[in-house]
């Protein structure tokens, strides 16, 4: 079993990082969509787990793995990005994208996508965002997956969010 945080382009602080991987002691690794974190590699030297940045664009994302593609336990995590430069395109677009791809779940990393989609083998997940919180608080996502079983997702608070 594995555990994966997930923080997209928007907590783009060392901080951040460090709040939620405290919080989460025992994950093994980070996710982050995007590429606004200043310090990446600073960050990625300090925490106890691995850092994987993964980078998206308005085309669906990049081709190769640490571009755009992570595998955890069998399930392959794939960044959607596009939503701010007002791409046009609908979920079934994505989860076709994403099974080209070899993804099984996609991760969103803007606020105004929906928390969870499934489609058809495709879960679209969007962690949620430090700029626009969709429930008072921003949040962060966590992915559980165990071989042989749906991945779980989740959202949970920011720490010490200021």
């Amino acid at each position: 079993m594995k555990t994966i945080l997930v923080l997209s382009d928007t907590h783009g602080s060392a901080s951040a990082f460090t709040r939620v991987a405290a919080k989460n002691p025992k994950a093994d690794a980070l996710v982050f969509l995007g590429d606004g974190c200043k310090d990446l590699e600073k960050v990625q030297d300090a925490l106890p787990m691995p850092v994987y940045p993964v980078h998206g664009n308005c085309d669906f994302g990049a081709l190769e793995p640490g571009e755009g593609l992570v595998a955890f336990e069998g399930v392959l995590f794939y960044y959607v990005h596009g939503h701010q430069y007002n791409v046009k395109y609908s979920y079934d677009d994505l989860a076709r994208n994403a099974i080209c791809r070899g993804a099984d779940v996609a991760l969103f990393g803007h606020t105004h996508c929906p928390d969870l989609v499934q489609l058809d083998k495709v879960t679209l997940f969007n962690p949620g965002s430090a700029a626009i919180p969709r429930s008072g608080r921003p949040t962060y996502g966590r992915i559980t997956v165990e071989e042989g079983k749906a991945p779980v997702f989740e959202h949970l608070e920011m720490p010490d969010y200021e």
